[in-house]
Formats: structure tokens, sequence, C-alpha cells
């Protein structure tokens, strides 16, 4: 049996002792036959401390999610417990999409192009979604989550406000792209000017005004940073299909990488989060981005399913 055989192997029959044990059901053959499989091999050991450590971080989430043992009712054999695990991660991935209903969205995978009823176009990335209120004296959009490029049609009666977070980007006549993730966001201006207008309890108020070429950002907890050059190419890559990371953090690579595959990658190390990260990569082919990364940045790379990929050193 070839390696990545072999570690998959050990990877499923860890998960079947872990199921066993966790259960309360082992009888004293059953543990004998336990330590018997964990003392063949360093590998064994360590697969099974693997799926350990993961299901220590789903347990910590599962009060979100099912019932109090407390309150459950008798406990569930394991089969059933592998399908409340299975709901645990769908719900990961569903129960934040749910919370709201969107007026426009794109699934993963998918870039839309719409046009508002004032005439103005969005191109909505992929994994995104945003809100409209238009009226005879406004015209307001909420980007509630992704990433969206604005073709603003003109309006002066009619101020075009985009809100991402604490802030708001104001059309002055113009194009723009607007990033909104992990509550951090940003602004790119392509054309004209946009007016960056941040307002938050915990932070001093501040509004500045970007012109062609330049980009801002803020988070929830910090007001605009200074304007600085932006690279068009670089905030329209998603327009053509890539993306490109000059200096990021993999952390940061990986919450974007997740907009276009379906399923929860995660990075298991604080430090490895940090590492900075170059490179243009396919939107379509994000177990390519995966492999890539893992070559680059020595990474060890543990799938449970194609639905969930652990990152660790």
């Amino acid at each position: 049996m070839n390696q990545p055989r072999l570690a998959k192997a050990l990877r499923e029959e860890a998960s079947h002792w872990w199921v066993k044990l966790d259960s309360g059901e082992l009888g004293d053959a059953d543990r004998e036959a336990f330590e018997a499989w964990r003392a063949q091999s360093a590998d064994h050991r360590a697969a099974f401390a693997e799926i350990c450590a993961f299901w220590g971080e789903l347990d910590a989430l599962k009060p979100r999610f099912v019932p109090n043992r407390a309150t459950a009712g008798p406990r569930k054999p394991a089969r059933a417990r592998w399908a409340v695990a299975a709901s645990l991660l769908l719900a990961l991935v569903v129960v934040p999409l749910l919370a709201t209903r969107p007026e426009y969205r794109s699934v993963i995978g998918e870039i839309r192009t719409i046009k508002l009823e004032d005439g103005s176009i969005v191109h909505l990335s992929s994994g995104s979604a945003f809100d409209t209120d238009f009226g005879p004296n406004r015209r307001h959009l909420e980007l509630l989550e992704g990433e969206a490029w604005f073709e603003v049609a003109h309006d002066p009666s009619r101020p075009f406000v985009v809100r991402a977070g604490n802030g708001t980007a104001t059309a002055l006549g113009t194009v723009y792209d607007v990033k909104n993730m992990d509550g951090k966001v940003q602004v790119t201006v392509i054309e004209s000017r946009v007016e960056v207008d941040y307002r938050s309890p915990g932070s001093p108020n501040r509004k500045i005004v970007l012109a062609a070429g330049q980009q801002t950002t803020y988070t929830n907890d910090s007001a605009p940073s200074e304007v600085r050059s932006a690279d068009l190419d670089a905030v329209s890559a998603w327009r053509r299909g890539r993306l490109v990371f000059e200096n990021k953090p993999l952390g940061e690579i990986v919450t974007e990488l997740g907009r276009y595959h379906r399923g929860l990658i995660v990075i298991t190390d604080k430090a490895l989060r940090a590492r900075p990260v170059n490179g243009v990569f396919r939107t379509d082919d994000p177990a390519g981005v995966i492999a890539a990364l893992e070559n680059s940045l020595g990474l060890k790379i543990t799938r449970f399913t194609d639905y969930l990929i652990l990152l660790h050193p």
C-alpha cells in the first residue's frame, strides 16, 4: 500500500476507534483490541491523536447546533453520532448563509452580473451577497459579505451609497470595488472618486475621499487606513478568474479561497496563519491552489473529505 493510501486507511481506522471509545460502549476485549491497534506503529498513534484533536475542535462548537447532553436523553449510538457530526459540518457551512436572506447573492464558484433598477451594474464575486434600498432620494446598498464591483449610473439627485461593516462608500460618479470579509473592508476606486465615511462607537469617525487608483481599508474596530495606491490588475483579477496575492498572510488567502471552495478549509496553527504568501491562483481550481500551497510552504494537509481540509505544519 502506498503512503497516501496508508495514511487515509489509518485515519479511517482511527475515526472508527474514536467513535467506539466516545460511545462508552467498549468492553474489555474491545479496549485490548484498540490498544493493540495503537501499538502497531507511531503512525497509528499519530493518526489517532490527529482525530482526537479534530473532534476536540468540533466538540467546542457542538452546543451551537446540538442539544445539551444533560437534557438530550439517552446517548446516541455511534452511527447516530456520525450523523450528528455530519450535520454539524453542514451547519458550520449553511447556518451563516441562512442567518439572512439577501436580495442578491452568488453561490460558490459563481460570478454574477446584475443590472439594478437605476441602470447601475453590479458584478458580484463568488460567495457574495448584498441588499438594496432604493427610493426617490436615495440608492442604498449593503454588501453583507464577499466582494462586488460597482459601475454606477449617473444620478446626482439620488446618492449611490454602499454600506459595508461600519463604513459607507458613496460614489461621486464612478466605478469602484468593495470587499467585505471577516470584518475587514477594502474600498478601491477604479474611475472617478469615492467618499468613504467611517462611523463606529469604539473608534473615531473619519471621512476621506479616494481618487482613481487609490484604496483604503477599515475594520469593525479601526477607522480607514491611510490612502494608498492600488494594484488595479490585482484588485480586478477575480473578474478574470484569478486571485493575486503579494505578501498576504496564509490565513487571509484561505479565507478568500473559501469563497470558491465547497467546504471548509481550516488552518490548525496560529503561526501558520501568519505565513506570508505570494502567488497568482485560479479561482476554478481550489484543489490546485491547496496543492500549490502544500508544495511551496511545506504544509501538511489532512483531507477528511473534499468538504473538510485541515492545513497544519
